[in-house]
């Protein structure tokens, strides 16, 4: 059975299920290289994972578009607003704002232009085929069936999907129940991402630099007037996170904002601010987790394992809290948890509905384009630059970082999601404290204030993080032990945490080597990694556009397949 799964708005993307296995994944962005690709239909992503099978869209045997059908949007946006009506100015200006969006998506389907009708049956295939779920269905289902867990509780966060901000779920033998879900007031990842812009950043883009900036300061701030967190629950003063409505009150509550970067030390009290903010979103999550076990439990089922998904999920300083708050056993974290991690869970969730059967787990996330040999070397005979075919492109690449060279590195097939994992990546030497900033000011190009990650060998972690559990994908933060912090200390953060990728032979043999082959040579089973991009652009896709990287930054090295080229 294929099935092929898209979504549309923020972070299209596509991917193809064969007999219960994802076999391809990839972004929009990764094509027409804008950086979140938001209202893009993934038409590029969907050709991109058919032609991995040689196939048409005949071919597959059913479609699925993760996210409601506009009328069914339509219906809970306005029945939210009718069962939890404005309350201040604020909330009225959002629900017309968020009216009118629903109202023009309801007209363009009425007109036969919803997207997932404007391409499909143009081309001829039957409407029987094509289904779609409720976004935070999709981002719960994302998080279960990738999980591998047969029975766990689920906690989805975001901005908002259709008309949700927050939902509980409870997975068990393939099935999935609703247990609970706060609406769009509620919203944690609105009030993030609010003052994520407030302080001088994107929103739906910069709240990893918030979650960046937060070690910095200290949560001095009183806050309880934007965000409480109590006995009684989680109360959110809408004036400060519906944005952009929300900029004005935050304007006036915060005074004196900095929004300048350039410094070594970032600017007071926006340090502080990011942290109080970190502080309660950490707080908040607790209580809405330690709330999923206990409704969990009053159905009396298990809650020992944990499953987490959407985009608020991506905070990894928050997931840290939640680990090491000893509520679970287990967890495990989407490690695409914003949307695009939905083509997943509307693929597996139509698996298991058509089958009865678990879908396989999430095994890696190698799932984008990979290039030839021959292609490499065309882009690079083109290309100007000065390169040779190496006989061991690992060993090579190790005696470059131990001279404190900084490599580019491209290697085949590309990540899905938001974090390189060693196919599209910046690598150096982690024991040279001052890389970090050489690479954020000649490669990078971006606040000096933020971390860089270690990739490190399987079967490491335990030896120098506290609290280890099983991290391939970035998705959680650790502290270091004390006698490892100098060792690695160009990715260490200022609070000595790191957001570490796990290595293993079998999902990525080729770096794995690589990194095996740095710890013989150094006695260091670390690599500094960060994506092969520039801020603002999306991860490298093609070997042209790797080539163009290497010639724009001050990178040192780039080995891409089995060639190594340098300037």
């Amino acid at each position: 059975m294929r099935i092929l799964s898209f979504k549309t708005g923020h972070d299209p993307a596509a991917c193809l299920l064969e007999d219960g296995k994802i076999i391809a994944a990839v972004e929009e962005e990764r094509f027409n290289r804008v950086k979140h690709a938001a209202d893009f239909f993934p038409e590029k992503s969907i050709r991109y994972c058919l032609s991995t099978r040689n196939l048409t869209l005949d071919e597959v045997d059913y479609i699925v578009f993760a996210r409601a059908k506009n009328f069914s949007t339509f219906l809970k946006v306005g029945w939210y607003f009718l069962m939890r009506p404005p309350r201040n100015f604020t909330e009225l200006r959002y629900m017309f704002a968020l009216v009118k969006v629903q109202v023009q998506g309801l007209f363009s389907a009425l007109r036969g232009l919803a997207s997932y009708k404007r391409i499909f049956e143009v081309m001829g295939v039957r409407a029987r085929k094509v289904y779609s779920f409720d976004h935070h269905l999709c981002h719960a289902a994302s998080a279960y069936y990738g999980s591998g867990f047969d029975e766990a509780a689920i906690l989805c966060m975001d901005g908002k999907g259709e008309a949700t901000s927050i939902s509980m779920w409870y997975g068990k033998g393939g099935g999935l129940k609703l247990l609970k879900r706060y609406g769009i007031f509620n919203s944690l990842g609105y009030l993030y991402g609010s003052i994520t812009d407030f302080l001088g950043f994107r929103i739906n883009d910069g709240e990893y630099k918030v979650m960046g900036l937060a070690p910095y300061g200290k949560a001095v701030y009183e806050m309880d007037d934007v965000i409480s967190v109590g006995d009684r629950g989680v109360r959110i003063n809408t004036r400060y996170s519906l944005y952009p409505f929300s900029i004005r009150s935050l304007e006036a509550r915060f005074p004196n904002i900095n929004r300048e970067y350039q410094e070594d030390t970032p600017p007071q009290p926006n340090t502080d601010i990011a942290a109080t903010l970190q502080d309660r979103l950490e707080k908040a999550t607790l209580y809405y987790v330690r709330e999923l076990l206990l409704t969990a439990k009053s159905y009396k089922l298990k809650a020992e394992s944990l499953c987490l998904a959407g985009g608020v999920a991506l905070n990894v300083k928050m997931n840290k809290a939640i680990w090491e708050s000893g509520l679970v056993k287990n967890m495990w974290i989407q490690p695409a948890a914003g949307d695009m991690g939905n083509v997943f869970g509307a693929a597996w969730l139509l698996y298991y509905q058509k089958t009865g059967r678990h879908p396989e787990p999430l095994r890696h996330l190698y799932l984008g384009p990979e290039y030839s040999q021959a292609e490499i070397e065309k882009s690079l005979a083109r290309s100007g630059l000065n390169y040779k075919k190496s006989d061991d492109i690992a060993d090579e690449v190790v005696n470059l970082l131990s001279q404190k060279k900084i490599v580019a590195w491209f290697q085949g097939r590309m990540e899905f999601g938001p974090r390189a994992l060693g196919s599209r990546s910046v690598l150096a030497d982690p024991r040279t404290a001052q890389m970090k900033d050489i690479i954020n000011a000649k490669v990078k190009f971006r606040e000096p204030f933020r971390p860089f990650c270690p990739s490190f060998l399987e079967g490491h972690g335990e030896e120098f993080l506290e609290h280890y559990m099983p991290s391939p994908y970035m998705v959680m933060s650790f502290s270091v032990k004390p006698e490892w912090r100098e060792k690695i200390t160009a990715v260490c953060h200022v609070d000595n945490t790191v957001r570490p990728q796990e290595v293993f032979h079998a999902t990525n043999p080729l770096y794995a080597k690589m990194i095996e082959y740095f710890f013989q040579k150094t006695g260091v089973p670390v690599v500094l990694n960060t994506s092969l991009n520039v801020k603002g652009e999306p991860i490298v896709n093609t070997p042209e556009e790797a080539v163009l990287f290497f010639k724009k930054t001050d990178v040192d090295y780039l080995a891409i397949g089995p060639y190594l080229a340098k300037k």
